[in-house]
């Protein structure tokens, strides 16, 4: 991860999911990294194999306006010989019409890995969730198809 910015595989995950807002910079097909001094949603060039190469605060803002809040938070833990050893987890909130949907995952070693991470998650599952979505369309259309024959 280049410092302030998502990562190659993190950029692939929000093409998936429709990220769709304006970038300065960009990833091609092989991870290769662009600055451009136009901002652009690369995403949405068909004929081109282009990720938006976002800033980390811009993807958290589009995840929070969604409803997927993203913290982290230091912990010790005994290890050997040591007192204590200082780590990094995050928590990823997520509040749709049932409730607030809560996760928690640790063991990174700075603060910056533990948000990428919750990143990766939170867009893991919301690609798992669109998936989903769409699988249920198609076979809602497919039931209303049979009822009318």
């Amino acid at each position: 991860m280049i410092q302030g910015y998502v990562a190659f595989e993190i950029a692939k995950l929000l093409k998936t999911i429709g990220f769709d807002i304006q970038c300065h910079a960009y990833y091609d097909d092989e991870g290769c990294r662009y600055i451009c001094s136009k901002a652009m949603d690369f995403n949405s060039r068909k004929d081109e194999e282009m990720y938006s190469m976002p800033k980390i605060s811009d993807v958290e803002r589009y995840l929070n306006d969604r409803g997927i809040y993203i913290t982290t938070s230091p912990y010790m833990i005994k290890y050997g010989k040591n007192p204590y050893l200082f780590m990094w987890m995050f928590h990823l909130s997520i509040t749709n019409a049932e409730g607030i949907i809560t996760y928690g995952c640790g063991g990174f070693n700075s603060r910056e890995d533990a948000l990428e991470n919750g990143i990766k998650e939170s867009l893991e599952r919301m690609a798992k969730r669109s998936k989903r979505e769409e699988i249920w369309q198609v076979t809602s259309k497919a039931q209303r198809y049979w009822r009318r024959s």
